[in-house]
């Protein structure tokens, strides 16, 4: 390349990089001066309970956080008030440059980290219904209910979190319920399960029905985890596999499996755990995988090394020892490794 040319390339590159770091810098301190601005009135409004003055501050990003902190300190007195917002069908702001913040469920065990999502949503109504489900009590769970019950289209989402925003509002309150535990919602958590527009929300309803000890969850979570269904995010999805494993019934072995070979990771551990969890009823069709293509062969021989079931020792002491392909003699040896271990620790 010309030293002239790379001169150039190289001098863009760090003005660029200067640039962008002042723009950050310059966007920091006006925050921080809107933030000192705001503090007084919020202060006050917290002493004040003024609940519709903290809801207003709930629109912008330098204050959603402390004010939603405040309205679930604030409580009961607060569900009137955030219930008024969300029958009120003029009221949707999206916060800040109107783009969806979103955060990614860390730990697919967890139904209670659904809901969070909404803690980092931009859409305001969705966090709204995520400060009602922290609160908790009987009209809170009317407004969660209601939020089911009206489902609203609004702009489209990112495909592989929701069809649209207010689905988001819908798998925040169905999670809540979930984690709220309060028997009334159950109606309406399974009409969301095998009715809902949207895929995740689905999935979502029927893990909160499996929180609530529903036996209705099973057939509504298989109906929604189908593999086909591509429209389902990997984070739901993850959730409901989980959950699938907790149930523990056999018969959902055969949709475990299935997941083994999804694109996801989390996808595919949150099946290794099932699996792995459901015991003896898994042992078979999971030894049955040492045969197939490689992804799944890998996956069933963690699953196996979970499990610790002597049973498979010989075969994947042969396989880490014979086996041409090195990935698999790899994942052979370290399932072999782990049921040992668990004898000894047994």
């Amino acid at each position: 390349m010309d030293p002239v040319y790379l001169v150039i390339l190289v001098g863009s590159i760090i003005l660029v990089a200067v640039l962008s770091y002042f723009d950050n810098v310059i966007k920091k301190r006006k925050r921080e001066r809107y933030l000192l601005e705001a503090q007084p009135k919020i202060d006050k409004a917290i002493a004040e309970i003024d609940t519709d003055r903290l809801i207003e501050y709930l629109q912008f990003e330098e204050t959603y956080e402390i004010a939603g902190n405040a309205l679930k300190e604030i409580g009961q007195p607060a569900v009137e008030p955030l219930f008024t917002v969300l029958q009120d069908p003029l009221f949707s702001p999206v916060r800040g440059n109107g783009k969806p913040i979103w955060i990614i469920i860390q730990d697919p065990n967890l139904v209670s980290l659904v809901h969070a999502q909404a803690k980092y949503c931009s859409l305001v109504r969705a966090q709204v219904t995520f400060i009602l489900g922290e609160i908790g009590g009987h009209r809170a769970v009317e407004a969660l209910i209601y939020v089911l019950r009206n489902p609203r289209t609004r702009a489209k989402a990112p495909a592989q979190f929701a069809s649209d925003e207010e689905a988001v509002c819908r798998i925040v309150a169905a999670g809540a319920l979930g984690e709220i535990g309060d028997s009334d919602a159950i109606e309406s958590l399974f009409e969301t399960a095998i009715q809902d527009p949207d895929s995740n929300v689905r999935v979502i309803a029927a893990c909160a029905l499996f929180k609530l000890g529903d036996p209705h969850a099973l057939d509504a979570l298989v109906e929604s985890l189908q593999p086909n269904l591509m429209d389902l995010a990997w984070p739901y999805r993850a959730v409901g596999v989980s959950v699938l494993g907790a149930i523990g019934d056999s018969k959902v072995i055969p949709l475990l499996i299935d997941h083994l070979a999804y694109w996801r990771d989390d996808v595919q551990r949150a099946a290794t755990e099932a699996l792995a969890g459901m015991g003896e009823p898994a042992f078979e069709a999971l030894m049955a995988l040492a045969n197939s293509e490689e992804k799944l062969r890998i996956y069933a021989f963690y699953a196996l090394g979970k499990m610790g079931n002597l049973r498979a020792l010989p075969e994947l002491e042969r396989l880490a020892r014979e086996d041409k392909n090195r990935a698999i003699r790899r994942a052979a040896k370290i399932a072999a490794e782990a049921i040992q271990q668990n004898q000894k620790a047994t």
